[in-house]
């Protein structure tokens, strides 16, 4: 099956298409959805529900397809999270090295950063206490 002009296959970067379905759970003050899910986007998932952007996901098969539910924390109708915000873009990466990451880490105040490094989806505190350094991918506000 390929791709026609009523219904265009769109290749879209994993990690921004999650963080555009959490993004509009929290504004939308959503509790759950369900997105498609490969590699990638579940080694964010699971680094997002390490830091407690995510409460809780569950990964169902569909046929040859697997999909995800997530659900993200809400306190009396309001999210812990402001947004998720992302840095690297498929044409755009920006590396960061262990000496800039210290740096960087004085002025995130309660600002989360995910880097992906060869330990895997890790935030900057984990990296900075390894010494090492990565890719930019998300901020978590």
């Amino acid at each position: 099956m390929g791709s026609s002009p009523m219904f265009p296959i769109i290749q879209t970067n994993p990690y921004i298409y999650l963080v555009n379905h959490i993004n509009l759970l929290n504004t939308q003050k959503l509790l759950q959805t369900k997105i498609r899910v490969n590699k990638k986007t579940l080694s964010l998932i699971r680094a997002l529900n390490l830091i407690g952007c995510i409460h809780k996901f569950q990964l169902v098969k569909d046929g040859s397809r697997q999909y995800v539910y997530i659900t993200i924390p809400f306190y009396k109708n309001t999210p812990f999270f402001k947004s998720v915000r992302v840095i690297s873009t498929p044409s755009k990466k920006h590396n960061i090295s262990f000496g800039a990451l210290k740096l960087i880490t004085r002025t995130l105040n309660a600002s989360i950063l995910l880097l992906s490094t060869n330990h895997g989806i890790i935030n900057h505190l984990e990296a900075l206490d390894k010494k090492i350094g990565g890719i930019a991918l998300c901020i978590v506000h």
